[in-house]
């Protein structure tokens, strides 16, 4: 049982919904799927999905916002407990929170972390597909590419790689943009200059063969000069 209940997040001051939030996030961690009732986890994520708190000025909030909302998702699984006007809203959320992965170092790392852990593990982002959200797919993978870091561990890159080859697998077609955000890492100035979002590109590449197959054939092709030829003289 929660003892966080939905009305506490609504009420609550600055101070006490950033610590509602706080007692929320990690009770939220060890809640199976059978453990608490649907009703009041749909109520939660109904509130945790409002827009004073998902886009509320302390950015500790968001984070922790963000964490319980990933939780939620997973306790749901496979179904989405987010009203569906809120989840854009909430995506951006998440997209906006994961540039957190980037620095290693921040106070904040270890909660960044399991962020990314919770979607890839719950692969949430394939609802995006369904939203028709192209821009905010776009923004998921620069997002991932611009976060990548050489002082990540292993799991870090894994669960990025498992995010973007779920999304690639679940598109009727690879747009344009989409492709272009994936083979900029690819070529200089990237490779020096971002070598572990190479690597990670790279890494995309190799398990992501049959996705990107088509697109890149047709990319490549567009690439190659068409030779025209000559025309017959009459004799």
């Amino acid at each position: 049982m929660l003892s966080i209940q939905p009305d506490a997040l609504k009420h609550a001051k600055p101070k006490q919904l950033l610590a509602h939030l706080h007692t929320l996030a990690d009770e939220l961690t060890d809640v199976e799927q059978t453990d608490t009732p649907t009703d009041t986890i749909s109520q939660l994520a109904n509130e945790l999905a409002s827009e004073h708190i998902l886009r509320h000025h302390d950015a500790s909030v968001r984070l922790l916002a963000a964490c319980c909302l990933s939780d939620v998702l997973r306790i749901c699984a496979p179904e989405t407990p987010v009203p569906a006007p809120k989840l854009k809203l909430v995506f951006e959320l998440f997209v906006s929170q994961l540039r957190g992965v980037r620095d290693p170092k921040s106070p904040s790392y270890a909660r960044y972390y399991y962020l990314l852990e919770r979607l890839a593990m719950v692969k949430a982002f394939v609802l995006m597909v369904d939203l028709k959200c192209d821009d905010l797919v776009r923004s998921l993978f620069e997002t991932l590419f611009d976060s990548a870091s050489a002082d990540h561990s292993i799991r870090v890159e894994s669960a990025s790689l498992d995010i973007l080859s779920t999304m690639l697998e679940e598109l009727d077609a690879v747009p344009q943009p989409l492709l272009d955000a994936i083979l900029e890492n690819l070529v200089e100035p990237a490779c020096t200059e971002k070598p572990a979002a190479h690597s990670l590109a790279l890494a995309l590449l190799r398990r992501s063969a049959a996705e990107l197959h088509e697109p890149l054939s047709a990319f490549l092709s567009a690439c190659l000069p068409t030779s025209t030829a000559p025309a017959p003289t009459e004799s």
